[in-house]
């Protein structure tokens, strides 16, 4: 009987160095399972094929600042435009402001540059399987900023996990793990609209605004791995 060859998970890299480039690809390609499709040093270049269709990877790592359009423009637009692909930023900048730009443009895991091969490998295989990928920084930062909002005198009781119905904590759970609106209404056999529907009264039980939040919570609540 045939053995059936699993499939790749297809990367681009964007970066405007060109020898980090080089030693990402060979961390990545050391797995038999990934691989680096095409590179390139600037986004303008790689959303000219993205529109063009010229290539259509699972996932794009791209550093934040570069030549002309930063990575987390470059983000913002895939992410409204293509959400058949996700992204990651690996980047040197690790300040609290940077990924939470990242986050709420789209960014499913940030990661610094001086990451372990063993993290970034993680953190590939999870964004792919339609999983948020936090490092051990980044989730205590994020938790902290969800603990530090709600212990002034002037906010009023904190919301919880119990606030909201079954159908909602199960899409909350998938918001927050990556999975867009398309993607959570073909898991659920439900429309998009629905969907959408859904994440609004979730949005207006626990007075959250945006993504960021709904991640923060969702740490907060334990409902999503760290």
């Amino acid at each position: 009987m045939k053995t059936e060859t699993p499939t790749k998970i297809n990367i681009v890299l964007v970066d405007d160095h060109h020898l980090f480039r080089n030693g990402v690809k060979s961390v990545i390609e050391s797995e038999n399972q990934i691989e680096v499709v095409k590179e390139y040093s600037n986004a303008e270049d790689l959303l000219i094929e993205l529109e063009s269709k010229t290539i259509s990877p699972d996932i794009i790592i791209a550093d934040i600042s570069m030549g002309g359009m930063s990575g987390i423009e470059l983000i913002e637009i895939v992410n409204q435009k293509f959400d058949n692909i996700k992204c990651i930023v690996l980047s040197m900048h690790n300040s609290e402001q940077f990924i939470l730009d990242a986050i709420e443009k789209g960014a499913k895991a940030y990661l610094s540059k001086e990451v372990e091969k063993s993290e970034l490998i993680e953190a590939i295989q999870s964004v792919y399987h339609n999983k948020n990928y936090f490092s051990k920084y980044i989730s205590e930062y994020l938790t902290r900023q969800y603990l530090n909002q709600n212990t002034s005198s002037n906010t009023p009781k904190t919301k919880t996990i119990d606030d909201i119905s079954k159908r909602e904590k199960e899409i909350l759970c998938l918001v927050a793990n990556g999975n867009t609106n398309k993607e959570i209404a073909e898991k659920l056999n439900i429309s998009i609209r629905t969907v959408d529907a859904h994440k609004n009264n979730i949005m207006q039980k626990l007075e959250i605004k945006n993504t960021v939040e709904l991640v923060k919570f969702a740490i907060r609540s334990k409902i999503i791995e760290l």
